[in-house]
This record gives C-alpha cells, structure tokens and sequence, in this order.
C-alpha cells in the first residue's frame, strides 16, 4: 500500500486565554507519552516504515502539530480509533468492551485475519500504561484546564477525529495500582497443561481452588524431575506445594479489577496416577 499522511492537531487550552507557554517538563513528557503510543500501534500493527515528524507549534493555548505518515493499512484503519480512545474521555468497563467489538467487526470485514486483530481487541497494558502517564503529568499541571483534537487526512482535508476532553476527564485515564505478595503453604494444584521446555514467555497451567491459572515453575528439584520423564502427566497429576501470589488491584475511571500472579517455589508433593514423591521419597502404585 502505498505511503498515507494525516496531520495530528492537540491543541492544549490554558486557563489564561492569552498564555502561549506550556511547562517543558510537562510539555515533553506528555509529547513522549503520545509518541510511544503511536508507536506501539504501529508495532501490534506490523507498520514498518511509519514516519512521525514534528511540525511547527501555533499559538492560541499551545498547539502541536504531527504528521503521521504510514503505508500499513491495518495500522492506518485503526489509527483514528486508537487516538479517539487515547484523547476522549475515559470509557467505562461495558462501553468499553461494546467499542472493542465493534471495533473488531469493522477491522474482519476489511479482510484482516484473527490473529491480526487479537492483539488490537485485548487488553494492551503498555497502551494504558501511556495514556496514564500521559494525563497524569497533564492533571498536575494547574494551568491546563482541556485538550481538543484532531486527525485530518492531508490529502483530501477529511476529518477522522475530533474529540474534545475536560480537565475534570483525565482523571478517567489514570491507572492507580496497589500489590501485595502473600504465601500459600502447602496447597494442591491439579497440572493441566506443564511446561516441559523452557521458554520465558510460557507459563505452567493448572486449576487451583476451582479456578484455572498460569504460573511460573521454581523449584528446580521438581523441575529436574519433569525433565528425567520421572513425572508422567497423566490426567489428574496434582502437586502439593508452597505458592507465592502476586495481588495487583488496578483502579481506574472508578472501577475495581483484581490480577494475580503465581508463582510455585516449592513442590512438597507431586502424584500422576503411577508414581509419587514425597518430601524427597519416590513412591509407586501398587495396582
């Protein structure tokens, strides 16, 4: 496909209407925010030649002008949605998951496949990650008081985007995290699916307390066990171990959600239906 360029306007309103100067550690920050953002959409995109080129500031408030210049066209269907999300207010949880949708339908009728569109629809923490950082140093400067935006086609003048979002929004884009780390100790996992080869970004599942989860295998006993077939996999092998869980609730535009991470540092016991081992002790059924 060949090359597109679309002109991106925020225009920054300062509460003095006659103020033409912008914080430069606010004004940086916020650029490299915006920056990595339409960087990582190019990236979940596959665009391999986008351009991004800072054009002239204009006065009244503070405004950037940035052109994106791009020949991928996933990249260039999404773009605008992508920015609308980044630069309008805050979206709750169900309007949010019904955009994601339709989002979705409009990119699978355009021919792209299911596995171009995943990453797109899931939950992006390094995009969040941006827009927080972004409004956070934004909603700390006290003479910015709205941002206006828009996203226009340079070849034609068509509008793509143009969203407008209050000081009392950006709030609703900022991501307040709270963690603690806790122990289970001996308590049983039921292996559904192990992890015989090591690879960093795969994990272990298995179904604790009735719920299924991923974790991260460390005792290098069991471990060396697994690898010296001495552990079979058959359906049912549990092991009775120490788990570490990692709680990290996330709250933003008002709502709650709750992530954890698990992780085994010490399996006690383990059975798959032939063999056992017992705090060191191997062990055979006898049928």
């Amino acid at each position: 496909m060949e090359k597109q360029e679309f002109t991106l306007q925020v225009h920054y309103f300062m509460k003095d209407e006659e103020c033409h100067s912008f914080n430069a550690i606010t004004h940086n920050e916020c650029e490299r925010q915006l920056l990595n953002y339409i960087q990582a959409i190019a990236n979940i995109t596959n665009e391999k030649k986008l351009e991004l080129v800072s054009d002239l500031s204009e006065e009244g408030g503070w405004k950037d002008n940035l052109k994106i210049i791009a020949s991928s066209s996933l990249f260039i269907l999404v773009i605008s949605k992508s920015l609308d999300h980044f630069l309008s207010p805050a979206l709750d949880p169900t309007e949010q998951a019904k955009n994601l949708v339709e989002t979705a339908k409009i990119i699978k009728e355009s021919g792209f496949t299911q596995e171009e569109v995943a990453p797109l629809i899931s939950n992006n923490e390094k995009l969040e990650k941006f827009s927080s950082v972004f409004y956070q140093r934004l909603d700390k400067d006290p003479n910015v008081i709205k941002l206006q935006t828009t996203l226009t086609n340079s070849e034609n003048n068509e509008k793509l985007l143009n969203s407008t979002i209050e000081k009392k929004d950006f709030a609703g884009h900022i991501t307040k995290k709270q963690s603690r780390t806790y122990k289970k100790f001996g308590t049983t996992i039921l292996i559904i699916s192990p992890l015989l080869v090591e690879i960093k970004r795969l994990k272990w599942r298995g179904k604790y307390n009735g719920t299924d989860i991923s974790f991260i295998m460390k005792d290098n006993d069991f471990i060396t066990d697994v690898h010296n077939q001495k552990v079979s996999f058959e359906s049912g092998t549990s092991i009775q171990c120490d788990l570490e869980i990692k709680e990290t609730i996330k709250i933003k535009n008002g709502f709650e959600t709750i992530e954890n991470h698990y992780t085994v540092i010490k399996v006690h016991k383990w059975f798959d239906g032939k063999r056992a081992k017992i705090d060191g002790k191997d062990y055979i059924a006898v049928e």
